[in-house]
């Protein structure tokens, strides 16, 4: 359901949606060689905290998108954020002109199209590996830091 409403409402492509959740999978695997190697070493509660506050940065970047990002469909010009009408005031956006640097009104709309598609993909990349990243510090660090706090009795209770 998520992929279809990032599909639908940025008109990106099914591969790039689904790129978006592979970047959290990267950031995770990246993550998680420094930790496995330096995870003896580090304050365990103190990187389990920091992993839970990139968690939470990751998600308020991941929602970012759907506030500063429009729903732009092709041919509606007046859904355009301000950062996108600039191809429209510079003149670049007038299908009459007969000059080499205008664009005709399909191309028009690709740019704008583009251009919003590339913000909200940047964004929920960003917030995607911003959440990898948190999470591979909590859950590898988090188990490690159970087993050596609990005593054996009630460890099996504490990991599910």
């Amino acid at each position: 359901a998520v992929l279809g409403d990032i599909q639908r409402r940025f008109s990106t492509t099914q591969i790039r949606s689904e790129f978006i959740i592979g970047v959290e999978k990267i950031g995770f695997i990246i993550t998680l060689i420094f930790t496995a190697y330096y995870g003896r070493n580090l304050h365990k509660p103190l990187s389990i905290f920091w992993g839970c506050v990139l968690c939470s940065l990751g998600a308020v970047v991941c929602c970012l998108p759907h506030f500063v990002c429009d729903e732009v469909k092709p041919g509606d010009v007046h859904n355009a954020t301000s950062s996108m009408m600039r191809y429209l005031d510079a003149g670049l956006c007038q299908s009459g002109r007969n000059l080499s640097y205008t664009f005709s009104h399909n191309q028009c709309d690709q740019i704008l199209l583009v251009t919003d598609e590339s913000k909200a993909f940047s964004l929920l990349c960003a917030g995607k590996f911003l959440i990898g990243v948190g999470t591979a510090a909590y859950v590898t660090l988090g188990v490690v830091y159970i087993s050596e706090s609990a005593s054996d009795d009630v460890m099996p209770l504490l990991l599910g």
